[in-house]
């Protein structure tokens, strides 16, 4: 696999990435949560500075998802039984899932906040209130979604 052509390299990510949403039910998660979002960015108008903050966290977010799934599938076919050192890396690597979730929330939440407030010409606090309503439905509705599985 060694000096593959840029074609070839380019052909094995796409082939990743359908892979990975095919079998990773996290990953499709990730993936309709970013899209979810996206659309109520284009609904909010936001600004170029806005997007690429949405964008970068939104990547990071899933890309720490297809690591995370990485990791998981190569320790499981190089140590299938229980090991705890095994389920040490896999309880680091869900952490930084974790993190990387919350860095999003935390840098996407004023963008947000502003936007709307911007949009409908509304204080910010009520803006806030709206979309921290908005972010608990939706938490709900991925546990509801999520426990019928």
């Amino acid at each position: 696999m060694k000096n593959l052509r840029l074609t070839d390299s380019f052909r094995i990510a796409v082939k990743g990435l359908q892979k990975a949403f095919s079998r990773e039910y996290h990953i499709r998660v990730a993936f309709f949560l970013v899209l979810a979002l996206f659309l109520y960015s284009l609904v909010l108008g936001l600004t170029l500075r806005e997007w690429l903050v949405l964008v970068a966290f939104s990547s990071l977010v899933v890309c720490f998802e297809m690591m995370n799934s990485a990791l998981e599938r190569l320790a499981d076919a190089v140590h299938p039984e229980w090991s705890e050192q095994v389920g040490f890396a896999k309880d680091l690597a869900a952490g930084a899932v974790l993190i990387s979730i919350g860095a999003a929330a935390a840098a996407g939440l004023p963008v947000y906040v502003l936007a709307f407030s911007r949009r409908f010409s509304v204080p910010w606090t009520y803006s806030l209130f709206i979309n921290l309503g908005l972010l608990i439905f939706g938490i709900v509705l991925l546990l509801v979604w999520d426990s019928r599985r």
